[in-house]
């Protein structure tokens, strides 16, 4: 790596930073949410090895926490190895509405308790429902990396894979609606008669899910000078991604 970077890894190393951010992440059930909002966070190194912490707040509520060890291999190449947890929690909620109609008509025969005989009388009977949901949707993850990394005094640029564990937080969903309804008929003050209608619907949804999950990952920080505190970074997997603009201090 180059001078200036060497250096600094021989001494302990504490930074802090605010930060300006945009992204999305899709959790384990496919559902996608936006994290749009600030940050902050910071890094404690020596001679390598690191640890990192993040938190958010905008759209979803973040937070981040990181330890590792960069490997220099000379030439400004290194090979970063790490453990990391994650969870992100939506602010903004995502809704399921379910509909249930029991509504129906015809006609029904009856008789006529004057004449004895029956007359067909049309009816109608029904009832509409419908119930709406609502969750904010989310994901913890735990997991592993390797990182391929080229620095020097501008940029930071990473090239790796990542495996570990992801959780899904949003809730299960279980709807269940059942209708009993009757009505009756009595013409002339004859016998009544009596139509029934039972229905039922039930809707379940499992979104608690937890799976394993393996991506490759990429990264970058480009500062907007090569003595400047403001910086772009940007990172991304399979399953996320995000990039904002920087202040170290």
């Amino acid at each position: 790596m180059s001078g200036e970077v060497t250096e600094s890894r021989e001494r302990v190393q504490v930074n802090g930073y605010a930060q300006a951010n945009g992204g999305i992440i899709k959790n384990p059930i496919d559902e996608k949410f936006s994290n749009i909002g600030a940050a902050l966070g910071g890094e404690v190194s020596y001679k390598g090895t690191y640890l990192r912490g993040e938190a958010g707040v905008g759209t979803a509520l973040s937070g981040k926490l990181e330890a590792g060890h960069e490997f220099d291999l000379g030439k400004n190449f290194g090979l970063d190895l790490s453990a990391k947890a994650q969870a992100v929690k939506s602010l903004k909620a995502n809704s399921l509405t379910t509909t249930f109609d029991t509504r129906t008509s015809g006609t029904i025969a009856v008789e006529n308790g004057a004449t004895g005989e029956y007359e067909n009388v049309p009816f109608s009977l029904g009832r509409f429902h419908q119930e709406r949901s609502t969750w904010k949707p989310g994901e913890n993850r735990v997991g592993v990396q390797a990182e391929l990394t080229y620095q020097n005094d501008i940029v930071k640029l990473g090239l790796g894979v990542e495996g570990g564990m992801r959780k899904s937080t949003s809730p299960d969903i279980d709807h269940q609606f059942t209708n009993n309804e009757s009505i009756e008929f009595s013409i002339n003050g004859g016998k009544p008669e009596k139509v029934e209608l039972n229905a039922a619907y039930s809707y379940q949804k499992n979104q608690n899910i937890r799976t394993g999950y393996i991506t490759p990952t990429v990264s970058a920080e480009v500062k907007f000078g090569k003595n400047s505190n403001f910086s772009f970074v940007a990172n991304g997997d399979m399953y996320q991604g995000q990039a904002g603009i920087r202040y170290t201090f």
